[in-house]
């Protein structure tokens, strides 16, 4: 079946306003320095990304990037059964429902990324449909869900207009479309769900004792550190999802943030600060040549 193409586009400048809306009003000078700084994002984001490796369909979609709800939903159900394994001190379904929190919150960076509003919706939600059935099972290998998400992931996937199973399918896409090569979309997603796997197993081996609300935490560090190494960063804050996760999908936007805020380690906020401090910088210097 033929499928029709989307229009691609460039990270707006509404996207670069909202990363500083939290820093309140600026002078007419901060204004222009921030229209020169979104100039150059736009710049930037008009290149091709790549993450772990693989390459990243560009954002066909300008629109602010959330967290799955349907993820954020399994991961509160799978810490109520947490903490009911915890009072019973059952130490083997402790182990299996850790193994699957890291595996839901490092799935999250999977969903997050995605180029477009109804892939974000696909992959978050058939991952999530897929993990929602162990919650409440027992018995099982991790590795084995992971697979069938992986199954599960792929049909859901495939299915989405404008996804081409191969290169030489893409290419008779119609002129000015925007064709996304499946393996585009599914190689670094299994990746990152192997390393949430990989994150969880090495995290609960089962031999551990931790106090009640210690493994809500601690499949929370995992599952970050699974997310910053599929974004390309050495450290990750869930906030980043729904703030800056569309920046962190691009090389050259996650370099010109580091040049940008002087700053290897980049939170979200350290654009608003910098602006902020160069705007009121750029002011003293002015007053000082009325002087």
């Amino acid at each position: 079946m033929v499928r029709h193409g989307r229009r691609s586009g460039l990270l707006s400048v509404a996207f670069a306003v909202g990363l500083i809306s939290a820093a309140g009003t600026i002078s007419l000078h901060s204004c222009q320095l921030f229209v020169a700084v979104a100039s150059g994002f736009n710049k930037l984001a008009s290149g091709p990304s790549r993450a772990r490796g693989h390459s990243v369909p560009r954002r066909a979609e300008e629109v602010e990037v959330v967290r799955s709800i349907a993820l954020v939903k399994v991961e509160q159900d799978i810490e109520i059964k947490l903490a009911e394994a915890e009072k019973s001190n059952d130490t083997k379904r402790i182990t299996e429902l850790a193994r699957l929190l890291v595996l839901a919150k490092a799935s999250e960076g999977a969903a997050a990324w995605q180029s477009t509003a109804e892939l974000r919706e696909t992959v978050g939600n058939s991952i999530a449909k897929t993990l929602s059935e162990f919650v409440g099972k027992e018995n099982y290998d991790i590795n084995d869900v992971a697979k069938m998400v992986d199954t599960r992931l792929t049909t859901a996937v495939s299915a989405v207009e404008n996804v081409y199973l191969t290169r030489e399918a893409a290419a008779s896409a119609p002129p000015g479309s925007n064709p996304i090569v499946l393996s585009d979309v599914m190689t670094p997603v299994v990746a990152g769900i192997a390393e949430g796997v990989n994150s969880g197993v090495t995290a609960f081996t089962g031999k551990e004792k931790y106090e009640f609300g210690d493994i809500s935490m601690e499949a929370d560090k995992r599952a970050k550190a699974a997310i910053a190494l599929m974004l390309g960063k050495e450290e990750y804050q869930f906030g980043d999802i729904s703030k800056a996760a569309a920046a962190k999908t691009m090389d050259a936007v996650a370099s010109s943030v580091t040049s940008f805020t002087g700053k290897e380690e980049y939170k979200f906020g350290d654009i608003s600060k910098t602006l902020l401090r160069n705007a009121l910088n750029f002011l003293e210097k002015d007053d000082d040549k009325k002087k």
